[in-house]
């Protein structure tokens, strides 16, 4: 990318300075090199200048030529524009709640048609991208993550086939999705060994996405019921000297994982690991502003581990005077189907207490 770039740069450097003999001669390769590497907008600058060229010498059928693949260049560049809008109307939606958004999948499957038609229409590395991401999302929203497994495979074996295409962080991300649907799968051998292909191509010392791959495998280890090895997890990315630098709501979220951390500790018998005290809960509250904002994501966590934390110290009466607080948030939060799980989870919450 950045050759090419340099060429883009010298290119019209020597045409605005007059040396366009020059210019032609490194015209035609920085063309076949932008085309190799898919630097579709590249390409287009390129052709732009020799279908220019082509005019002034005079050559109808060389003309014709570059117009042509010019305006297929166009055509690509608009479906991966397209492609990237998708996957970026999508990503918003997710980006600061854990929400899972059902109502999303008739735009999502939307977007896939659509991309699965220019993916086979245009050769672009762009597009088949971008379709592989939002397909793999659209299977796992509909809850079908051995299809999203199998969508990150084919992912991984275009990949595979076109490595002067991608980075070590395009191949990395579909080992990571697979670690997310072999969390929800419970399939923990199998997350491990992609959790284990995530540490290969996620440096620990440079890479941002590092915390995105420890936070999948701790919820793998605690889903598991491996909490001596989500401990170890824990202390890696809290003592990370990258992890001040996160956003807010990342640190929000695993100050939320240290208590459930904590609490799983302090009930599994068979832990090895010294005690850990739990954190005071009332001050976490106050220090988890953008979570307890979530309504339908992380603060339903929230809610249901202060009443294990209630339910771990007998403190009954706490319990049963939340219980109106809790009937109105069900109501008023989980009524519609994407929240169907949290919301009979709370209704079980309820059946509990009136039957003490």
């Amino acid at each position: 990318l950045y050759q090419s770039n340099k060429n883009v740069f010298l290119v019209k450097t020597l045409t605005s300075l007059g040396a366009r003999n020059t210019a032609i001669k490194l015209l035609n390769s920085a063309l076949a090199h932008s085309e190799k590497y898919n630097i579709t907008s590249n390409s287009i600058e390129f052709l732009l200048l020799l279908r220019i060229q082509s005019n002034f010498s005079g050559n109808e059928k060389i003309y014709n030529e570059y117009d042509a693949k010019l305006k297929l260049a166009m055509k690509t560049f608009e479906a991966e524009c397209l492609a990237q809008e998708y996957n970026e109307r999508v990503t918003i939606k997710f980006a600061k709640s854990s929400a899972e958004q059902p109502e999303m999948i008739g735009t999502i499957e939307q977007y896939c048609n659509e991309l699965g038609l220019l993916k086979e229409k245009y050769d672009s590395k762009n597009v088949s991208y971008y379709y592989y991401r939002i397909q793999n999302l659209s299977y796992q929203i509909s809850r079908n993550y051995q299809a999203a497994v199998d969508i990150c495979e084919k992912a991984e074996n275009y990949i595979s086939k076109n490595p002067h295409l991608f980075n070590r962080n395009q191949l990395a991300e579909f080992s990571l999705q697979k670690l997310a649907c072999y969390l929800t799968l419970r399939e923990y051998e199998k997350g491990k060994d992609a959790a284990i292909k995530c540490e290969e191509l996620y440096p620990k010392e440079s890479n941002p996405n590092w915390f995105v791959y420890m936070e999948y495998y701790f919820y793998l280890t605690m889903h598991t019921g491996h909490f001596t090895e989500a401990e170890v997890l824990f202390n890696a990315v809290t003592s990370h000297p990258r992890f001040s630098f996160q956003p807010e709501h990342k640190k929000e979220s695993w100050k939320l994982l240290e208590l459930y951390l904590n609490f799983a500790l302090k009930s599994n018998a068979t832990s090895q690991s010294d005690p850990r005290s739990i954190p005071d809960f009332n001050k976490f509250l106050r220090v988890v502003p953008s979570y307890t904002k979530d309504k339908r994501g992380y603060n339903i966590a929230i809610v249901i581990l202060q009443i294990l934390l209630l339910l771990d110290s007998n403190d009954f009466s706490a319990i049963i005077s939340r219980m109106d607080a809790l009937r109105t948030y069900r109501t008023r939060y989980l009524r519609n189907s994407s929240n169907k799980q949290s919301a009979l989870f709370f209704r079980m919450l309820q059946i509990m207490e009136t039957n003490h």
